[in-house]
């Protein structure tokens, strides 16, 4: 069975990425561990993504090569990943999506700047 990434796992990917990169390079190793994986199979098993456990490691690499090849990822000198300028834009705007989901998850609260006073 080929694995082909659906955008939902790319939006992991940024997720992720956003722990660990920025302007520094990282390895695949960075993105792809233990605690990751399992970070991403719980969200996988919550927005009901079919992808069973086992496949969720090479999900995540099928998913880097595929940004990769979409020019969000840039390989380095030394064999590392790093965010392009494309890529660190859609970094941005996966983390203000989800930021977004979040408070939506939330409207009855607000911030002390949006209370009436």
């Amino acid at each position: 069975m080929a694995i082909n990434p659906s955008p939902r796992w790319q939006t992991v990917v940024f997720l992720l990425l956003s722990k660990i990169a920025s302007d520094a390079p990282f390895s695949r190793k960075q993105l792809i561990n233990p605690r990751n994986t399992e970070l991403a199979a719980r969200f996988a098993e919550m927005v009901g993504d079919p992808t069973p456990p086992e496949k969720v490691k090479l999900t995540l690499g099928k998913t880097l090569d595929l940004l990769e090849k979409q020019q969000y990822l840039q390989t380095t000198a030394d064999g590392n990943l790093q965010l392009s300028e494309a890529g660190r834009q859609r970094l941005a705007q996966e983390l203000q999506a989800a930021k977004d989901k979040i408070a939506a998850s939330f409207p009855a609260t607000t911030s002390a700047a949006q209370r009436p006073q």
